[in-house]
């Protein structure tokens, strides 16, 4: 029995062995070729597809920032052309002080927002030189164009091989932001109050500040700051010690302080009563006189008339 068993067991193998064999013989004679694709070139996108669109949050265009790293932060969306399917096929960015663009990867992204769009993008930008910048975010979409040709050959090892040739379309969409890294304080100068003793108690501030400032403000007596569009009179002060700072904020945030200036407020000075009243008596004793003099000459005209 055991050997019969054995028998059987081997002429089905047999009997399937050849039932593959046949069938991978048939399946060679239907398809004997080897397939693959090649780009052939590109040709213009179809009659209303749209490029990829992108919007960017951070940085803002013409503002300035007050450090040296900042954040890149936006999205991109390709729109859906009818029929057919756009992917996103290269994204990057580069700023001006950078040589080269950082490519940022496509299937990562495409994984991450489980292939529906928009995709937005983080990036940290360190190490920023100092002064004015642009950045550019590139986005190209690539789309089928169709199949031009198909060539048969024969590959290296001789296997016969069915090279088949088509074309794609490319858009691309490029967005520009201009900022500026400005962590330098802007400085302010007293111009007036300069250490001195004041009798009247209209004190000017005149001030200046070594560059274009967003705001101005100045501390009184190490009081509240107090805002001000430019040169200001100090407002009513008592008699006695004072002191005056001056604040200044440009546009990316950064604020300076002048020097603390010290200047006294005095008495005002008073004029003496008794010599004035004096000078007042004499002149009018003058007057008198001189009259007195003229009606007496008119007098003797008068009687020697």
């Amino acid at each position: 029995m055991r050997k019969t068993a054995a028998a059987i067991t081997l002429i089905t193998a047999l009997l399937i062995t050849a039932i593959a064999g046949t069938f991978l013989v048939r399946l060679g004679k239907a398809n004997p070729y080897m397939h693959d694709s090649v780009k052939e070139g590109e040709v213009p996108p179809p009659n209303g597809t749209k490029p990829p669109e992108i919007l960017v949050f951070i940085p803002t265009s013409n503002t300035a920032y007050p450090s040296r790293n900042i954040s890149l932060t936006f999205n991109v969306t390709v729109p859906k052309p009818d029929n057919a399917t756009l992917p996103l096929s290269e994204l990057s960015y580069k700023g001006s002080w950078q040589s080269e663009k950082t490519t940022i990867n496509i299937d990562s992204l495409y994984r991450r927002h489980n292939n529906t769009f928009p995709f937005n993008v983080a990036a940290n930008l360190t190490d920023v030189p100092q002064g004015p910048h642009w950045l550019t975010i590139n986005a190209t979409a690539t789309g089928f164009g169709g199949w031009t040709k198909i060539v048969y050959d024969h590959n290296v090892f001789g296997f016969p091989v069915a090279h088949h040739y088509y074309v794609t379309y490319s858009l691309t969409t490029q967005a520009m932001v201009n900022f500026a890294i400005d962590t330098t304080a802007p400085k302010g100068s007293i111009l007036t109050s300069q250490n001195k003793t004041y009798r009247s108690p209209d004190v000017s501030l005149n001030f200046a500040v070594n560059e274009e400032s967003s705001q101005a403000a100045y501390s009184l007596d190490c009081g509240e700051n107090v805002t001000v569009s430019g040169n200001s009179t100090l407002p009513t002060l008592p008699v006695g010690l004072h002191n005056v700072t001056v604040y200044a904020w440009d546009a990316a945030g950064n604020v300076g302080a002048s020097e603390t200036v010290f200047f006294t407020l005095a008495e005002p000075e008073s004029f003496p009563t008794v010599p004035v009243a004096a000078v007042s008596a004499a002149s009018i004793a003058a007057v008198a006189a001189g009259l007195l003099l003229h009606n007496r000459k008119r007098r003797r005209e008068a009687a020697w008339a």
